[in-house]
């Protein structure tokens, strides 16, 4: 991270790629997603310009879980404590292993399909064309139709969701493969 940093200090107009999956090898999948993910997102901020990575086995660091992210962060910077005290020594790495344990990369996105299960339906609607979820979103679309008339789902809630898509993508936090995905599940809810 802090070579891509200096080089694009150094040689602005240098172009940058970087091969992703080596920094997670010898993890389960679910905890390659998260440190890959997290770690692709720390390099672009640092100023990398592409990346050798297979995109269904990244995830947009606002899919992610917040602990998750934390963690993972203090992992790629090293961030171990020593005890301190009653305060029990903090060792990233440990926390992270112990985070994924048992878990699978179906499991990490299984827990997010129970999440958006549990939304009301408007807020369900946007968060499936934000995640790029198209599994569900024909009955999400039948329920919503019955109370609200079409150009109204469109425009108050699935155009907000693009907008949402738009930011995220603006500000870093979702890559193009990610956005491409949400605009094919916008162009299907209103095919």
């Amino acid at each position: 991270i802090e070579a891509i940093r200096e080089l694009k200090r150094r040689h602005p107009d240098v172009q940058t790629t970087l091969g992703l999956s080596n920094i997670s090898f010898g993890l389960n999948p679910a905890a390659r997603i998260v440190l890959n993910s997290v770690f692709l997102d720390e390099c672009v901020k640092a100023g990398l310009d592409s990346a050798i990575v297979h995109a269904s086995k990244i995830l947009p660091i606002a899919r992610l879980e917040p602990e998750q992210v934390e963690v993972a962060l203090d992992l790629i910077h090293d961030r171990r404590r020593p005890r301190q005290g009653d305060e029990p020594a903090y060792d990233p790495l440990q926390r992270f292993l112990e985070m994924f344990e048992g878990a699978t990369a179906k499991s990490l996105k299984a827990g997010k399909t129970e999440e958006l299960l549990a939304l009301p339906l408007d807020e369900r609607l946007k968060r499936r064309i934000i995640d790029g979820e198209k599994n569900g979103l024909e009955a999400d679309l039948d329920e919503a139709l019955t109370v609200r008339p079409a150009l109204e789902i469109v425009n108050e809630i699935l155009l907000d969701g693009m907008k949402t898509v738009g930011e995220l993508f603006g500000s870093g936090q979702m890559q193009l493969p990610f956005v491409l995905q949400s605009a094919e599940v916008m162009k299907t809810a209103v095919a």
